[in-house]
């Protein structure tokens, strides 16, 4: 049940509820309201939310990306994918994102993420497999009611393919090809 008040600064609300775990009372409060109806539609979509099932919690996005490589990826994907995924975290998404909180990641703040390594070097390959594993893990922050959307979609990713052109050697260039790179004294019979 939502209780509404009048500040200074604007309405306030606030909600207690039970939490389904724990099965302790807890309040969430929000203020700066212009009326006391924006208040208590607030109030009320916070309530559906939380008969939903969701509630967004003040979970790091550190601790976050372990419990989702632990109990999402440890044992469902191959050895190779699940190290992708955690050279991925600790190389790139940690480093640039550092102590935030899960719900503080914003759209913007994501593409500037994808921009910076874009920016440092990294094919667009390379970008698009980071990108990769934070938009899974932001998926499943949605799916588990820890988030309400995907900070990660609608990004555009940057980056330059590696255009590596194959070159063939005609038959009478070998010789001369092989000699640049090996000892010529051990092909002498076969040429």
């Amino acid at each position: 049940m939502a209780s509404f008040k009048k500040l200074n600064t604007g309405w306030e609300y606030r909600l207690r509820y039970k939490d389904p775990f724990t099965q302790k009372f807890r309040e969430k409060a929000q203020r700066g309201f212009d009326t006391k109806k924006e208040a208590q539609l607030a109030a009320a979509e916070l309530e559906k939310k939380l008969l939903e099932g969701y509630e967004q919690t003040d979970i790091t996005l550190t601790e976050f990306l372990d419990s989702w490589l632990n109990e999402y990826k440890k044992g469902t994907v191959r050895k190779n994918t699940l190290q992708l995924h955690q050279n991925n975290i600790k190389t790139h998404i940690l480093p640039f994102f550092k102590n935030i909180t899960l719900r503080n990641i914003k759209p913007i703040m994501y593409q500037k993420f994808l921009n910076d390594i874009t920016d440092r070097g990294y094919s667009k390959r390379s970008v698009e497999l980071v990108h990769s594993t934070m938009h899974n893990a932001m998926e499943k922050a949605v799916t588990i009611n820890k988030l309400e959307k995907n900070q990660c979609d609608g990004v555009t990713i940057k980056g330059t393919k590696k255009n590596e052109t194959i070159t063939y050697l005609e038959s009478d260039e070998i010789p001369t090809s092989c000699k640049q790179h090996i000892n010529m004294d051990i092909f002498t019979g076969f040429f």
